[in-house]
């Protein structure tokens, strides 16, 4: 038993310690794949930094799988795998004097202590999601329940959304795989218009597209079990990020505009505070993300243009270009010592610089910046094959100045200018008119005359008595009469039910449909039709005789009159 616990503590500690090394390889491949594909869609950085995720997980389980398989050999076996190797040499250190290892069953401990902790976090919060699902009501405008279905129908969706209100949550959230559903704040009903409504819904329908819930329990699972490394939560933030910028761009790639989405995104935050204010439970605590941030990198889609994206391909490559220049200064130094030495001089000189402010966009002529006269390489003792690189690159600068100035001189850019500033003009006029002005101080007139019906001593009068109405309904509702009320309703509801479950009374339905199933089988057999038949002719029969009798005798009756009178 003691062995198997040491091979444990063993695996174990170490499978923590080369998960700690493991972990920042990978989360350093990931960042430099970030940095180098930085144009990449979020939905392609989302998926990478998902398996970068997993492959941590994978190593320790695999670190941890070796150990356990190294600890099981029997003795006198030997290991001659070369990709065992490491595990023998680690096997040496730990026969020494001292080794890590004589601090495992401490470090054991601690990650099973932490580890205890993880999984309660996570059985408290899966606890307070259930909750809120069993809290929740389905009492929402019919209006966001047909927008659901369109975006359900639009994109495919075979699974059935259910769209519900909670009064324990401070933004939108989605839970669920099977049986999706979307929580919305109560608060919400009657303070977002439609078109806000149908934002918060598409980006939540993304998620549900993803996937999203199913991988991000995959994704707490890593992050419980993997708690002590913080590449780990490193990475796991990079898959936050993206997860919910992927759905941002689904939203912005629909019928919404960016600025239309933004202006939600700060009216539900503005929500969110203002109901955390009044609520002990504000479920977005857990940071759905930086929101300034997520704005503006939404409006980046419409504040890029042609010129940025073509700055940054020259910023790129004159950093290429100082880097290149730096490597020839250095190199001659470290072959001194192979050739006599050459006097190099760089004394190259830029009179004029040219500051560009990117608020401003300037009409004039660009200026060509001649690459070859401040790479002079005729100073410079190189060797050749480095002068043709940087005479080559001097020359790629060169063309790329050019197609700048070209692209500031076209037609179609003067053209852009000349509009910019026309609408620019129109604005300022339009601002500038009496009728925009007198808008403007209505508006302030009316502000003012709202500010001062506010503070009336009629309006606060009003709303204590508001205050003092709700506050007695809350009192009512809280009284042991109320409660005892409620109670008794309940003990007669569940007497209800158990009566119409009970077997008397299911007897007695059964008796009650068979009775109705042999009246309907009596109803439309051949002889009740033929007697209703027979009692229809009868009474036609007596019907008509009836009326010849009365008719006859009315006939006697008045020859007896006209007789009379004669």
């Amino acid at each position: 038993m003691e062995n198997l616990i040491q091979i444990f503590n063993n695996a174990i500690g170490w499978s923590i310690l080369h998960s700690l090394w493991q972990g920042a390889s990978i989360y350093i491949i990931l960042f430099g794949i970030y940095l180098i594909f930085y144009d990449m869609s979020s939905k392609t950085k989302y998926i990478l930094a998902y398996i970068a995720q997993v492959i941590v997980f994978a190593c320790f389980v695999f670190t941890f799988n070796k150990y356990i398989q190294y600890s099981s050999i029997p003795a006198g076996q030997s290991l001659i795998s070369e990709q065992e190797e490491l595990f023998l040499y680690i096997a040496y250190l730990q026969n020494t004097s001292w080794s890590i290892a004589n601090l495992f069953p401490y470090i054991v401990s601690l990650y099973t202590l932490g580890l205890i902790v993880q999984i309660t976090l996570c059985i408290k919060s899966y606890s307070m999601l259930n909750r809120i699902k069993k809290t929740s009501q389905a009492i929402v405008p019919r209006q966001w329940q047909d927008l659901l279905e369109s975006m359900m129908q639009k994109h495919n969706i075979s699974s059935r959304i259910q769209l519900l209100v909670s009064d324990y949550v401070t933004s939108p959230i989605t839970m669920g795989v099977f049986k999706p559903l979307i929580i919305f704040p109560a608060a919400y009903i009657n303070k977002i218009s439609l078109k806000d409504t149908e934002a918060i819904l598409l980006h939540e329908v993304a998620h549900i597209r993803r996937y999203d819930y199913l991988f991000n329990l995959f994704s707490v699972s890593i992050e419980t079990i993997l708690f002590f490394n913080p590449f780990v939560w490193l990475i796991s933030r990079h898959v936050k990020i993206e997860r919910e910028q992927a759905c941002d761009d689904f939203v912005t790639q629909s019928h919404i505009s960016p600025l239309e989405y933004s202006k939600t995104l700060l009216h539900v935050e503005v929500l969110r505070q203002e109901q955390a204010s009044h609520t002990a439970m504000a479920l977005s605590g857990h940071n759905k993300y930086n929101l300034l941030h997520r704005i503006k990198r939404i409006n980046n889609y419409i504040m890029e243009t042609k010129y940025t994206a073509f700055k940054h391909q020259i910023i790129a490559i004159s950093c290429t270009a100082l880097a290149l220049l730096f490597i020839a200064w250095v190199n001659p130094e470290t072959e001194a010592n192979k050739m006599n030495k050459n006097t190099i001089s760089t004394s190259t000189f830029i009179e004029e610089t040219t500051e560009v402010h990117s608020p401003h966009i300037s009409t004039s002529p660009a200026q060509v910046l001649n690459f070859s006269a401040l790479i002079d390489t005729s100073k410079v003792h190189l060797p050749k094959k480095k002068q043709k690189e940087l005479e080559k690159i001097a020359k790629r600068l060169e063309t790329e100045s050019k197609d700048l100035e070209k692209h500031f001189e076209s037609a179609e850019w003067q053209e852009k200018i000349k509009n910019l500033e026309a609408y620019a003009k129109d604005m300022e006029q339009q601002f500038n008119t009496p009728e925009w002005r007198e808008k403007i101080a209505k508006i302030e007139r009316d502000a003012l005359n709202i500010s001062e019906k506010f503070d009336t001593p009629e309006w606060k009068e009003r709303i204590a008595a508001i205050e003092k109405n709700a506050l007695e309904v809350q009192k009512h509702f809280e009284s042991p009469q109320w409660k005892e009320r409620v109670k008794h309703l309940e003990a007669h509801a569940k007497k209800m039910e158990e009566h119409f479950n009970s077997a008397e009374w299911q007897e007695h339905i059964s008796k009650i449909e068979q009775n109705a199933q042999k009246i309907e089988k009596m109803v439309n057999s051949p002889e009740w039709k033929q007697n209703i038949q027979e009692f229809a002719d009868k009474t036609a029969k007596f019907t008509t005789d009836q009326l010849k009798r009365v008719s006859d005798k009315q006939r006697v009756e008045a020859d007896k009159l006209r007789n009379h009178n004669n």
